[in-house]
């Protein structure tokens, strides 16, 4: 009876745009990212919230409320709740970004959605068979930022590579059981994920056992495909191929999880 009373005084106070202090959930974990991004975050904002008293757990508080709420970001007595997936991979926005021009900078933000298995971060490099534009390259697949839906921070391949490739050493042998990818979501009309496979292992030119196989094609709208084995395999070089054509392989996010 308290929690729920607790959740539906939270819930009120919300809606007339301020909460009080201190309140948490115990399940919610949260980490630390960075504080600025470059245009594209505002199309994934949910709502920003004028606090009573501007605190970074009054501000997680209404995230744990709020449906799709993976990033909060306080600036002065401002909560701003987002739908963006961001990680520590993340720089911040870039003044200079040719295009995404602005930056939009707070004075705190967390992340709800990055997992301390996720072995990104260790990430080296990366490297693909080809590029679609010098906007689209192989990094953004890693670069730590992606809003669901619009086609922002995508790795795509050339149009002309239909069985491309895409690479990541993750700079040791790595544990890893499970690799999600999140695939485009513009419905254009070819997801550009055809028939994938995915290999790990030890051997530093990528011809590598198969890891799993996604053997279809993802709606338009977009999906997270999601790679396992059991029991998890360990590898530092890790490779995603696309076997299935007629069209390029495209990226949008990827985590890589013990």
């Amino acid at each position: 009876m308290v929690c729920v009373a607790v959740r539906a005084l939270l819930v009120l106070l919300a809606g007339g745009g301020y909460l009080a202090s201190g309140i948490t959930h115990p399940n919610f974990i949260s980490r630390k990212v960075a504080s600025s991004f470059n245009s594209p975050v505002s199309s994934c904002t949910l709502r920003s919230v004028r606090l009573a008293m501007p605190t970074i757990r009054a501000c997680a508080a209404l995230c744990h409320l709020e449906t799709n709420c993976k990033l909060y970001c306080l600036k002065d007595d401002v909560c701003t709740l987002s739908s963006a997936l961001v990680n520590i991979r993340y720089p911040g926005g870039d003044p200079n970004d040719p295009i995404y021009t602005g930056v939009l900078t707070y004075d705190r933000c967390y992340s709800t959605t990055w997992s301390f298995s996720d072995v990104t971060q260790y990430i080296q490099s990366v490297d693909s068979s080809s590029i679609f534009d010098p906007d689209f390259p192989a990094v953004d697949a890693v670069n730590g930022f992606y809003c669901y839906g619009p086609l922002f921070y995508c790795f795509i391949g050339n149009l002309a590579d239909p069985r491309g490739w895409w690479t990541a050493d993750l700079g040791a042998p790595r544990r890893v059981s499970t690799v999600r990818v999140w695939t485009r979501a513009d419905n254009h009309l070819h997801p550009m994920f055809n028939y994938v496979d995915i290999s790990l292992g030890n051997s530093s030119d990528y011809n590598n056992p198969v890891f799993d196989t996604f053997p279809a094609e993802p709606p338009t709208s977009g999906m997270i495909v999601t790679f396992t084995a059991s029991p998890p395999v360990t590898g530092q070089y890790l490779k995603l191929k696309s076997e299935g054509g007629p069209h390029p392989i495209a990226i949008c996010h990827i985590e890589i999880l013990e």
